[in-house]
């Protein structure tokens, strides 16, 4: 028995080192999406997830982009180009809107105008 394993440990640490160099470059498309799905969380922050993922590689930007779940939370605190490039992405999701706090200071360091906010959201009104 301890000649199968000492033939087998150095394979192992073989593989191993081989599986560390490669990360996840191997991975199927379709199992880096479900991935990406399992650690996006879809509350009123999540839409950072979305932003942190796609600045990986070109690869793990590619395939959340295609992800549409990772797209469909809105908040007024984006700005108005991000906000329509999520709806864009989000295809025919839900879409989850989150508004912040309606401070006078919050007010004055929004990115988005309220009334631009709800006339680009309020187009996609029917998801």
């Amino acid at each position: 028995m301890q000649t199968a394993d000492d033939t087998v440990e150095p394979l192992q640490t073989a593989c191993n080192s081989l599986a560390m160099q490669k990360g996840c470059r191997n991975l199927p498309d379709e199992l880096c999406e479900y991935i990406f799905e399992l650690g996006y969380s879809p509350d009123p922050t999540g839409f950072r997830f979305a932003l942190r993922i796609t600045h990986v590689c070109s690869r793990s930007r590619a395939v959340a982009i295609r992800v549409p779940r990772m797209w469909n939370v809105i908040h007024d605190s984006q700005c108005l180009d991000q906000i329509a490039t999520f709806l864009d992405r989000s295809k025919i999701v839900d879409i989850s809107v989150h508004l912040g706090p309606w401070s006078i200071t919050s007010y004055k360091r929004r990115r988005t105008n309220v009334k631009d906010f709800f006339r680009i959201v309020a187009q996609h009104s029917s998801r």
